[in-house]
C-alpha cells in the first residue's frame, strides 16, 4: 500500500476517533481524493476510497440541516460508512489508532 493510501486511511480513520475534527478530516480526505492523479488512482483500493468520498458528501453533523434532505445522515451512519470501507481493507476501524496493521510492514499510529 502506498504512502498516499496509508495517509488517506489514517485521515479517515481519525474521523472515527476525533469527532470534534470530523468535518475538517472529511474535507481533507475528500480533497486528497479529488486531487489524486489518475495514473496512481486506478486500483481497487482507490475505487473504495472514491466511493467513500462520495458517500461522505451526505454526512451532515447539524441535525437542523440534516432534516432538510432525507439523503443526509449524522454521526451514527457516518461511523458505519467509514467502518464499512475500512473493513474492505481488512481493518476494523475500532483499534486502528494505534493497532490495526495496514499490511505486514505498516501500521497507522
Amino acid at each position: 500500500m502506498t504512502t498516499t493510501l496509508q495517509t488517506l486511511i489514517t485521515i479517515i480513520s481519525s474521523a472515527l476517533h476525533r469527532p470534534d475534527d470530523r468535518k475538517q478530516l472529511i474535507d481533507k480526505f475528500q480533497q486528497m481524493i479529488r486531487d489524486a492523479p489518475d495514473d496512481i488512482s486506478e486500483s481497487w483500493e482507490w475505487d473504495i476510497l472514491r466511493e467513500l468520498a462520495y458517500d461522505l458528501d451526505f454526512y451532515e453533523a447539524d441535525p437542523n440541516v440534516r432534516s432538510e434532505d432525507a439523503s443526509y445522515y449524522g454521526d451514527v451512519r457516518l461511523e458505519e460508512v467509514i467502518r464499512g470501507a475500512l473493513r474492505k481493507f481488512g481493518l476494523s476501524g475500532r483499534g486502528l489508532l494505534p493497532g490495526d496493521s495496514l499490511n505486514d510492514e505498516d501500521a497507522v499510529t
